[in-house]
């Protein structure tokens, strides 16, 4: 009798092969982005003390139904990497509705008056008719709206 071994990533949910490998590679992708924005951060022509640097950032994980790894973590170390090359940061883990709401508004109060201003979200979102959406770690309440309980974000 041999001891029965797991393969890599059985206990995840039972997620098939395909759908390890596609999340797998979404990471990969963001961190990726993620290196490479701050890679062309370091590099541009901004004068580090002439330019008002603000930045959101954003990252929900603990979503009820559908918890997330990454996104607190990616968070921290986005706000850490920005820090360095002289943002202000504004962080946001785990973001209700109403904390998003002002943490933008207060982002954009602050953007308005120059500089330069990077917007970093990591969690949930969701594109409807055209209309993108962060969605925040409360969950969706019975007979609500996606306008009434997420955060409107972007219209193309």
């Amino acid at each position: 009798m041999g001891i029965k071994r797991k393969r890599w990533g059985e206990e995840k949910r039972g997620l098939s092969l395909i759908s390890r490998l596609v999340m797998t590679l979404k990471i990969f992708l963001v961190r990726t982005c993620l290196m490479l924005m701050v890679f062309f951060l370091v590099q541009a022509d901004l004068p580090a003390r002439a330019a008002n640097r603000t930045a959101l950032v954003i990252g929900n994980s603990h979503y009820s139904s559908a918890p997330l790894t990454n996104p607190a973590n990616d968070a921290r170390d986005v706000k850490a990497a920005l820090e360095k090359l002289g943002f202000d940061v504004t962080l946001k883990i785990d973001a209700g509705r109403s904390a998003l709401r002002r943490a933008v508004r207060v982002f954009d109060d602050k953007i308005r008056k120059g500089g330069v201003g990077l917007f970093y979200y990591a969690g949930h979102g969701v594109q409807i008719d055209g209309v993108n959406y962060m969605i925040p770690v409360k969950k969706l309440k019975n007979g609500k709206k996606w306008g009434q309980t997420t955060f409107f974000l972007h219209k193309n």
